[in-house]
């Protein structure tokens, strides 16, 4: 039932055109400014994170995409998950697509429940929104966001109960989540299909 409840509030999102993911360019051509998301862990080793994602993704139903995709193949939400890896200081940071990073940080949350995660998204010409996760959930967030992942409002103030930022870590402002994922030196690049993806076949 919570995966039904969650599948509509995305759906209702889709059909306000909540969840696209548009680029500006100058007249030039150059980019002048893009979405952008990512999962940030205070553990700075690539291999044993592009591992865990691993677990994440096959229990998620996805398998590791081998081919190259069709020109033109329109893939539906969800259906494809890039996941660029890369580090900074003592944090990994994974690059995801921007309108999946919050369900992807709640996947591995449920997987690896005792692990402190942030996650950031910014969309075009928005403030980016920073949100905490543990024990498989959303535990608070920094920043507007509707909140589809989950059937519930996420607390905008840290609970008395949840872990502090900084006391693990990780970034304690959108701001600097942001910045971080915009300037991601990229590591290792993995794309994963759902299995029912004719992709997949």
């Amino acid at each position: 039932m919570k995966y039904q409840r969650d599948s509509a509030r995305r759906n209702d999102a889709i059909s306000w055109g909540h969840l696209l993911r548009p680029v500006w360019t100058g007249q030039d051509g150059t980019m002048l400014h893009r979405s952008d998301a990512a999962i940030l862990t205070a553990e700075n080793n690539t291999s044993a994170i592009a591992m865990a994602l691993d677990r994440v993704m096959k229990s998620e139903r996805y398998r590791e995409q081998e081919a190259p995709t069709p020109q033109g193949y329109p893939f539906a939400l969800d259906e494809q998950i890039t996941l660029e890896l890369g580090s900074a200081g003592h944090l990994t940071i994974i690059r995801t697509p921007v309108d999946s990073v919050f369900r992807i940080a709640q996947w591995w949350s449920v997987e690896e429940p005792t692990r402190p995660l942030a996650a950031v998204r910014r969309y075009m010409h928005s403030e980016p929104c920073l949100k905490y996760f543990a024990e498989g959930r959303p535990i608070w967030r920094l920043g507007d966001d509707p909140d589809y992942e989950v059937d519930y409002d996420v607390p905008t103030r840290r609970p008395f109960d949840a872990f502090d930022p900084s006391d693990v870590g990780l970034p304690s402002s959108a701001q600097e989540a942001a910045q971080l994922t915009a300037n991601l030196a990229v590591i290792l690049t993995n794309a994963w299909l759902r299995s029912n993806s004719r992709l997949a076949r």
